[in-house]
């Protein structure tokens, strides 16, 4: 006869002193909060924001395999998931399971938050006999029995079209601009490092109260032997501050080479937002050579949210800057839950 494997992790936080144990929500009676492993200190920045106790929903069994178990009730409850799906799968894996979990437990309505998308990149079928994997994941999460998704800055404005369920994608300039004001830049020009970045990057511009037209530039590349790089930035740099924006970072290739492009051709001061910074590698360990390459780049400031959970090598990197997108996804909850719409502020 088999024992029943002993699953770990899972346990309920209050949301003004993590270390104080209770056994069911105090807060709210008609919200759920909860969260698996891939982001909890993000998590726990959005339940002080909002005074809502949250749970820690997923955990692992001893041989390593993803379990669930919710430790709430949330029947009648409208549930928030908050989960980033980076690397590993795992995460993935938790958000399904937990989806699954608060279906079958009884909640009056389930909403995935996922800070960072995972697979998003994956956006259309590039090349024969290859999935298009965004539109699987979307898939699976309608069919799991997610109500809604929200997410921060996508990578490709068509996977909203990915499911039939409200799909929020909120832009992470509003809790930047505040940030980039404290600069104090000089004629600032925003850069997007790819032409497909155009339209984004003049969304950012527009937001960060910039012209659009006037001081936003791009980063024209070229292949060589299978190789891509910058080759010249159409737009007006010289003698300018510029913020190269871009959504995802992981080599720091691309990003470093049009920095040393744009000090070539007059830029001023050089500065980065990137708003996922997925510095790690395959394995989930620190990615050295992308911060080797911001060390020895012009780059003055590379601002990160935290979208994904940051290693503390990445944190206390000299040139970067973490800045938290909780009071961002704190009032995409509120407003969810309140029946308020999102748009234009946080949207559009």
């Amino acid at each position: 006869m088999s024992l029943p494997l002993e699953l770990r992790g899972m346990r309920l936080e209050s949301w003004n002193n993590p270390r104080l144990k209770i056994d069911q929500i105090t807060t709210s009676k008609d919200i759920a909060i909860l969260t698996g492993t891939a982001n909890i200190l993000l998590t726990r920045k959005i339940s002080r924001i909002l005074q809502e106790d949250f749970g820690i929903a997923a955990g692992r069994y001893e041989e390593g395999e993803v379990g669930v178990q919710l430790p709430t009730a949330v029947d009648g409850r409208d549930v928030f998931i908050v989960q980033p799906t980076n690397p590993s799968a795992d995460n993935l894996q938790e958000l399904y399971l937990m989806i699954d979990a608060c279906r079958r437990a009884g909640a009056t309505r389930i909403n995935a938050i996922i800070p960072y998308f995972g697979y998003s990149r994956k956006d259309r079928k590039d090349r024969p006999r290859a999935p298009i994997s965004a539109a699987l994941v979307a898939r699976f999460l309608e069919l799991d029995g997610a109500d809604s998704i929200s997410t921060i800055d996508i990578h490709a404005d068509q996977e909203l079209g990915f499911t039939l369920k409200p799909w929020n994608n909120v832009h992470a300039v509003t809790v930047l601009r505040q940030t980039l004001s404290e600069l104090n830049l000089e004629k600032p020009c925003y850069v997007t490092t790819d032409i497909g970045g155009d339209r984004n990057i003049r969304r950012f511009a527009t937001s960060a109260g910039a012209d659009p037209d006037l001081d936003t530039a791009t980063v024209i590349k070229e292949r060589i032997n299978g190789q891509t790089r910058p080759k010249y930035i159409q737009g007006d740099i010289r003698g300018r501050d510029i913020v190269f924006v871009d959504d995802i970072i992981n080599s720091a290739g691309s990003l470093t080479g049009a920095a040393e492009l744009a000090q070539k051709k007059g830029a001023k001061d050089i500065y980065a937002v990137i708003i996922h910074g997925l510095m790690f590698d395959k394995n989930g360990r620190v990615n050295y050579k992308a911060l080797d390459r911001i060390s020895k780049s012009p780059i003055k400031k590379l601002f990160l949210t935290d979208s994904v959970r940051q290693l503390p090598d990445v944190i206390r990197h000299p040139k970067i800057q973490i800045v938290s997108v909780a009071p961002l996804l704190a009032e995409v909850i509120k407003r969810i839950h309140e029946g308020r719409a999102l748009s234009p502020d946080l949207i559009d």
